[in-house]
């Protein structure tokens, strides 16, 4: 339950109010909340060469757990300065490797 106002609102209320609000539209909502865990993992964008930190994944448990990047298959993060997606994907089964051993994916954001 979320305390508002001097009352509660329910999970579902809760979703309802995040998905009317959010971004000053409304958008559509699962009943589960969009968690993930933070990857650490820090790497200068390929692009322009902004320092990247905030890396995610939900390939864990999805409780915005501090995890080490071997723990997943995939981790991504966004250039906020240039746009760039930045991804990960794991090219053998999972164990711990050194981040030589994952994929890199580099989309450059298209400005048209």
């Amino acid at each position: 339950m979320v305390a508002v106002n001097d009352g509660t609102l329910s999970y579902d209320e809760a979703n309802l109010i995040l998905a009317i609000v959010s971004q000053g539209a409304v958008v559509k909502r699962s009943r589960k909340m969009g968690m993930y865990d933070c990857v650490k993992y820090k790497m200068d964008c390929p692009e322009c060469g902004k320092k990247l930190d905030s890396f995610q994944s939900k390939d864990g448990k999805c409780m915005l757990a501090q995890i080490e990047f071997w723990e997943v298959n995939n981790f991504y993060d966004l250039c906020g300065n240039c746009g760039a997606w930045i991804e990960f994907n794991r090219i053998k089964p999972r164990k711990r490797e050194p981040i030589k051993d994952y994929k890199l994916t580099v989309k450059k954001r298209d400005d048209t």
